[in-house]
């Protein structure tokens, strides 16, 4: 296998129809990838079933939550590249061509974003949209909007996203990002950690997976948001910053949180604002301010006790 073989991953749980319709989209590559891994937890036999039939090497995780599954991913990769893709979302014919022929144009890349077509949506957005980078305290997502060429980028969007491995490798995700289900986020820690290795990462809307949204487990529901889901979501994004990041990103995000903002995690003047506009605060204010402190607080003492060891790589220098 060379540098730029990739890993197919799929981390599910008790979706095997789902699952099944993902994975004929990777058998239809016209690119085939030199191995699948299903992630699952032992109980899933159903699952297992749905990967044994596609011909997928089967990864056990024991701990519950998305980013131990992708953790587990990583570690049973024996490629240099490995892609992830949602259990609810089916990539296009040409997938993993694409990204296998951005990591053998640039040994700099490190990871890659690609567009999700939200229920198969593919002319929303514009090319000017800021996708995937993190601008003056502000993080821009944007990935199932994002047109136009491939372009640099800061971070990806965990249903459509590829790493060079050995710049995630050894990360221990499951400790590190707080909540349980879908624990929005995790992508930010991948992509943080392999920029402070000393990789590049890029969004390209041409690496196309079309995202058919399954409905999550109860209190990780998509279209509901609570004041715990505020502080983990602050939480998780300034605790990946602060880790990996230099000092002044984590600071300037922190401020922004706390001062501005913005709809589902109001700082003070968004709540300023809603009292005007005699929105209801909910408790949103407090739950996204002790999302700061307990994104700065875990921020610092992972930087101190695993940031540290990610020593820039000198293998693509």
């Amino acid at each position: 296998m060379t540098d730029v073989d990739i890993t197919v991953v799929v981390p599910t749980l008790d979706r095997p129809d789902d699952l099944a319709r993902c994975l004929d989209g990777v058998a239809a590559q016209r690119f085939a990838p030199a191995e699948i891994v299903v992630v699952i937890q032992a109980h899933d036999d159903a699952s297992r079933a749905v990967a044994d039939r596609y011909g997928a090497r089967v990864a056990v995780v024991d701990k519950p939550g998305l980013a131990a599954a992708i953790e587990q991913g990583i570690a049973a990769a024996r490629t240099g590249v490995v892609a992830f893709i949602d259990d609810d979302a089916v990539p296009r014919a040409g997938w993993v061509a694409r990204i296998a022929g951005a990591y053998a144009e640039d040994p700099r890349l490190g990871f890659l974003g690609g567009r999700d077509n939200v229920d198969g949506d593919a002319d929303a957005g514009a090319a000017s949209l800021p996708v995937g980078l993190l601008r003056r305290g502000t993080l821009h997502g944007n990935h199932h909007l994002g047109k136009g060429p491939m372009r640099p980028a800061d971070h990806v969007k965990g249903a459509n996203m590829s790493f060079r491995t050995r710049a995630v490798r050894g990360l221990p995700l499951g400790d590190l990002v707080a909540g349980g289900g879908a624990q929005a986020g995790n992508e930010l820690f991948l992509s943080f950690c392999a920029k402070r290795r000393g990789y590049e990462g890029a969004y390209d809307p041409a690496v196309v997976v079309d995202h058919y949204p399954a409905t999550r487990a109860q209190g990780d529901e998509r279209d509901r948001f609570s004041r715990e889901r505020t502080r983990l979501d602050t939480r998780n994004a300034l605790a990946a910053i602060r880790a990996f990041l230099p000092w002044w990103q984590g600071a300037l995000y922190a401020t922004r949180m706390v001062v501005i903002g913005h709809r589902k995690h109001p700082g003070m003047v968004v709540a300023v604002l809603n009292r005007l506009q005699r929105v209801p605060d909910g408790g949103y204010l407090s739950a996204n301010l002790r999302g700061v402190a307990d994104g700065w607080r875990d921020g610092g003492r992972i930087r101190r006790d695993v940031a540290r060891t990610a020593a820039p790589a000198a293998a693509h220098a």
